[in-house]
């Protein structure tokens, strides 16, 4: 359990402050960062929630500089440049990548291709415009080329209200109407905000470091480790993994992990989205398969597809090298605009006793952890969630290979006699030998502080490759129906001794399908291995 949250706030000053108006009165639905959102893990921009048809305002005055397509998702957008710097309004319109031919309208608004006519030269260019409608009558033209005449297809002279010849306009004042909120590119109506420092850079700002937003008020909490590891669970790697709420806000920018204090030597991770313009991003919060370095990987793994809630991972931390007794883990989150919040949680390691009964899961090789991140080796979880979830998984399910489930620390009192059934693991014994994979039930036992000797680990059953393993077959091992834990304790070599308090049921497979798990971390029904070890467990009396 937790046992104690400090929270600090530190307000630093921000040189730009955030004095733009958002481009429309809508909610945020999608902030800056990482997003659990396939094709598009990383999101350089800010969402709003507008309806189809409804005006984008400008947040600032600037310059039109295009009006085009975007193959890369943005569909149509305009993109002018103001001074804080280039600014992009997507998903303009509606068309989708091979199909967006124009004319295009909605509402009052609509975007075509013209001949603009210089008015000393009669020069002649084709351009793509935006018009706005008052009725019938053509209210303004947006263009990238200022003052010309603009012809149609046909030829004919666009006019204005008065009857006269409409020029173009390719400066606008903020807060000015510039094009609808749409659909273009294959999404739902909605208005993506963009920022560069400039037209030609390739950084990309979190708007929110100049619009106006609901100021930050950030929560954190620790997902794994609770505020206890035994002293057996410290010499198995655990992932450290942090959650943060910045729903309140949106503008979450860099989040550092600290342990046992808060100076640089401290730090254990540092995640960094680069929303500033004088920031660059990290690795490990750019991928959605993180960063690894040496045998620890460093991911951000943000929770659903609600805005807001991110998840902070260090796999496979090493607590066996910290000391027994009490520790500390320290969470600093900054917003775009370098305030700061802190928060700090107890962690104690060995002294404590035990933790209740739980389930765990771990890999059988280090392979199979960078081949489904969306899986958390070593950390608790309940009913039928691994984790937050993973953009990179497909929309279906994704099967996990080579893993463990461990239901731990059951008291012995509780546990009389293990049933196992392979009825719900594959078909039974016969199919489960026909995979030609690996599958294994143990037992260890433990003492009243979870400490445990190797040569108390017991093999109920094994079944291996008939090649690999000769002396494992499924006429042996995989007939066990029942065994009481008198059995196993005399087949351990600790006959009835009183020192044993509670037993670990492992059940370990390299099943091609040992798990099915769909693009959130929720395991699929029917999954062999877990419902194997839940018949196991759940047969106890």
């Amino acid at each position: 359990m937790i046992k104690k949250i400090i929270l600090l706030l530190f307000i630093s000053i921000n040189l730009f402050g955030q004095n733009l108006d958002s481009p429309g009165n809508w909610e945020i639905i999608s902030d800056y960062g990482p997003r659990n959102v396939a094709n598009s893990w990383f999101h350089y921009g800010i969402d709003y929630a507008g309806s189809e048809g409804e005006s984008i305002k400008t947040v600032e005055s600037g310059a039109i500089k295009k009006i085009e397509w975007d193959d890369n998702g943005g569909g149509f957008y305009i993109g002018m440049i103001g001074t804080t710097g280039y600014w992009t309004y997507l998903h303009i319109f509606n068309g989708v990548k091979d199909d967006h031919p124009l004319p295009k309208t909605s509402g009052n608004w609509k975007l075509q291709a013209v001949v603009l006519e210089r008015q000393d030269t009669n020069e002649s260019i084709e351009s793509t415009v935006i018009i706005l409608y008052s009725g019938s009558k053509i209210q303004k033209v947006l263009s990238t080329y200022n003052n010309r005449w603009v012809k149609d297809s046909s030829g004919s002279y666009l006019l204005d209200s008065s009857g006269n010849k409409i020029t173009t306009q390719s400066t606008v004042s903020a807060g000015e109407a510039i094009a609808p909120v749409g659909t273009s590119g294959g999404v739902g109506a909605h208005c993506h905000l963009g920022c560069r420092p400039l037209e030609a850079s390739t950084e990309k700002d979190n708007p929110l470091q100049y619009v106006s937003h609901e100021t930050s008020n950030f929560k954190a909490t620790i997902l794994s480790p609770k505020g206890a590891i035994t002293k057996s669970q410290a010499h198995s790697p655990i992932p450290i993994k942090l959650r943060i709420n910045s729903s309140t806000g949106l503008d979450l920018d860099k989040a550092e992990i600290f342990l046992d204090g808060t100076e640089a030597a401290s730090k254990i991770a540092s995640f960094i989205y680069g929303g500033r313009n004088d920031e660059t991003s990290t690795n490990n919060a750019k991928a959605s398969s993180g960063e690894t370095t040496g045998w620890i990987t460093y991911r951000v793994s943000p929770y659903g597809t609600t805005a807001g809630y991110d998840d902070f991972v260090i796999d496979s931390y090493d607590f066996s090298l910290l000391p027994q007794g009490n520790h500390s883990i320290t969470i600093h989150a900054a917003d775009v605009h370098k305030e700061e919040f802190v928060y700090e949680f107890n962690l104690n390691i060995g002294d404590r006793g035990m933790e209740g009964e739980r389930t765990t899961i771990y890999s059988n090789g280090s392979t199979s952890v960078e081949q489904n991140p969306f899986v958390d080796c070593g950390m608790n979880f309940t009913g039928s969630y691994f984790h937050s979830g993973y953009a990179g998984a497909t929309p279906d399910y994704v099967e996990v290979t080579d893993f463990s489930v461990s239901q731990e620390n059951v008291p012995i009192e509780n546990l009389s006699k293990i049933e196992f059934s392979f009825d719900g693991c594959g078909g039974g014994a016969k199919a489960l030998a026909d995979l030609d994979r690996y599958v294994g039930l143990y037992v260890t036992f433990k003492d009243e502080n979870g400490y445990y000797h190797e040569s108390t680990n017991v093999c109920v059953f094994r079944y291996d490759e008939p090649e690999d393993s000769p002396a494992y077959n499924p006429k042996t091992g995989l007939e066990t129906k029942s065994i009481t834990i008198s059995e196993l304790m005399n087949k351990a070599g600790v006959g009835n001794a009183a020192w044993v308090k509670y037993v670990d049921v492992v059940l370990s497979s390299s099943m091609e399908n040992s798990f099915c798990v769909d693009s959130h971390g929720n395991i699929c029904s029917g999954t062999p291995l877990w419902a194997a070890l839940k018949s196991a467990v759940s047969h106890t009396t």
